[in-house]
């Protein structure tokens, strides 16, 4: 299986792991969003294309023209030069990582952005140089130096809407508004101190309105993407549980299945299938609603039973459901299926409707198996109706009951 496919199955489980038995998911939790999604990613490529083609457009132009305008000054063939790079670098990234699952993207994305704000702040100053040295030479007068700034370098200024890439395809934790919004404030400040050659040129204003613009672009779509992150989360959450339960629902069952099919597992697999006794004379006693309430109440307590970080409860049929323990074995398979009965019946939830119980009760029938074998399931479910002839309110495991 290729190392890609690999790493969204096991992006799938884990979201599995955090779905179950959740109404709504934590927005406070960053963990489920993704920052670099499709969208994001053909934006970073697009414009890393742009950037090395405006790059190379204006060192062919000045080679051309004489004119100095990015070899006059070692500030402007630096910013340049850095910009072409660190914009193959991300190009050849997105191609290599085209459809497959980026890796440790949050810190290539994060230098890359930070090379792009250093080239632009290098390439303000080789403008400000530039524009200086004209001054010093009488070309223009000081009157003229703003409309010369932006006349003559017209195209490397143009380096400063390479800041939109950053702005527009944000990265997924608060800490980056704070780092990047003090880099947008380096380079609007940088080049108009006065130690910094050309300084006396640079202006200062108009740096500090698009900069600002800048980080408020950022900031708002920053939880633009947060927002629309949450929501498909949300849909994502709706698709794979059982909305009166909370319990992961058929679909989600099938796909853990699959992935481990698709592993090829070797490692056995704790399954447990329990329902609640006699649950249809308690539906016709008390009512369907009342029902659902049992239900959900016994699901909740099965919840609180089990280690969500490595077991799933998927609900099955009706007042079916399933337990798997991924890599088990019987002494644990057994003392989860022992915890979950015992902790319902010790919730003395009351019924008084001729069946043998007081309390709501549950049978649970144990196996240990492999999703490879055909029909794994089978084995277990056998075990539970045995359980079901026999007095219910038990475990049974390989024919045996185990926990009465």
């Amino acid at each position: 299986m290729k190392k890609s496919e690999e790493i969204l199955d096991q992006l799938l489980i884990d979201k599995m792991h955090l779905y179950q038995s959740k109404e709504t998911l934590d927005t406070s939790k960053k963990s489920t969003c993704d920052f670099f999604n499709k969208k994001n990613r053909t934006l970073m490529f697009a414009t890393s294309i742009l950037f090395m083609s405006l790059a190379l457009f204006w060192l062919i132009f000045d080679l051309i023209s004489k004119t100095g305008i990015v070899l006059d000054n070692i500030a402007s063939i630096v910013g340049n030069s850095l910009l072409f790079v660190s914009s193959l670098l991300m190009f050849l990234y997105q191609i290599v990582f085209w459809g497959k699952v980026q890796r440790k993207p949050i810190i290539f994305y994060t230098v890359y952005y930070t090379l792009v704000i250093a080239s632009v702040c290098l390439l303000s100053i080789g403008h400000n140089i530039n524009c200086a040295k004209m001054l010093a030479e009488g070309a223009i007068s000081s009157d003229e130096v703003f409309i010369t700034y932006l006349e003559k370098q017209t195209g490397i200024y143009l380096s400063s809407f390479c800041l939109l890439a950053i702005v527009l395809a944000p990265l997924p934790r608060k800490f980056h508004i704070y780092y990047f919004g003090g880099l947008l404030t380096l380079e609007c400040v940088l080049p108009a101190l006065p130690f910094i050659p050309g300084s006396e040129v640079f202006p200062l204003l108009q740096h500090i309105v698009v900069n600002t613009c800048f980080i408020g672009i950022y900031i708002f779509m920053y939880f633009v993407e947060l927002k629309n992150c949450f929501l498909d989360r949300h849909l994502e959450l709706l698709s794979y549980t059982d909305q009166l339960t909370k319990a992961l629902n058929r679909t989600a069952l099938e796909s853990y299945i699959n992935i481990l099919r698709k592993r090829e597992a070797k490692e056995d697999i704790g399954i447990i299938l329990f329902d609640i006794d006699d649950f249809k004379k308690y539906n016709d006693t008390y009512s369907h609603p009342e029902g659902d309430v049992i239900l959900n109440k016994v699901i909740s307590i099965a919840f609180d039973n089990i280690d969500k970080e490595k077991q799933l409860i998927f609900r099955y049929g009706g007042e079916e459901f399933v337990v798997l323990l991924y890599n088990s074995n019987k002494e644990e398979t057994i003392k989860t299926a022992q915890a979950i009965r015992k902790a319902v019946e010790d919730a003395e939830l009351p019924r008084d409707d001729g069946t043998l119980y007081p309390v709501v009760t549950i049978t649970m029938g144990a196996a240990i198996s492999n999703v490879n074998k055909p029909n794994f399931i089978k084995k277990v479910d056998e075990q539970l109706y045995f359980g079901k002839r026999n007095n219910k309110n038990c475990v049974v495991y390989n024919g045996e009951i185990v926990s009465k």
